[in-house]
């Protein structure tokens, strides 16, 4: 059982019903009805901690590169890149270990750029700039197509979407989940995958 019908949550069910796993998932409003439908569709690598956080997320990006052709639906995946803006001499100075991480951690493609660059790259920003940090594998994608896309198709493969569906309890023997108990009935399960974003907690 998936709780959360996010990105997280509807991915999380699709590629489970991938592998033939019997999933349902539960969402207590309706699918992307939270975070993952009041974003500002950017799909980043820059801002990632090196470590597992930036190989995840590494994954991702080759992940998102067929995504939309493996779903037959256009969710508007671009890598178009990412500047982000640097005001001073000194900030820009500052920026060098944390460009210099991410070289480390397999990043290799960001790096700094002089305000010329910059402008060439971006020719609205504000030309008092001194700089900038230019990540150019990132980008953005439709969050909404992404999700609905990632819906249809875990349910041709078999799962199951609740919606308008709040879960009420979750049944536990000698340390194992067994049920968890929603307002429309019980549903038995050995495992619950949390994917409720701001409501984790309370579901935890």
């Amino acid at each position: 059982v998936v709780l959360g019908g996010g990105i997280a949550g509807v991915s999380t069910a699709y590629y489970l019903s991938k592998q033939g796993k019997d999933v349902v998932l539960i969402e207590k409003k309706e699918i992307v009805s939270g975070a993952s439908g009041a974003n500002a569709a950017i799909v980043d690598l820059l801002w990632r901690k090196p470590g597992s956080d930036l190989k995840l997320g590494m994954m991702s990006f080759v992940e998102y590169d067929h995504l939309g052709k493996d779903l037959g639906y256009d969710i508007e995946f671009e890598r178009l890149g990412m500047l982000c803006p640097i005001e001073s001499e000194s900030q820009f100075e500052e920026m060098k270990p944390f460009v210099e991480a991410r070289n480390e951690a397999g990043l290799t493609d960001v790096r700094l750029v002089d305000r010329d660059e910059m402008l060439e790259l971006e020719p609205n920003l504000a030309p008092f700039l001194f700089g900038a940090m230019w990540s150019p594998g990132d980008g953005r994608l439709n969050p909404m197509h992404a999700v609905y896309a990632l819906s249809d198709e875990a349910k041709k493969l078999g799962a199951k979407i609740y919606q308008g569906t709040n879960v009420l309890g979750i049944n536990c023997e000698k340390g194992s989940v067994k049920s968890i108990l929603t307002d429309k009935g019980k549903i038995s399960t050995r495992y619950i995958v949390n994917a409720c974003g701001i409501d984790a907690p309370d579901i935890g």
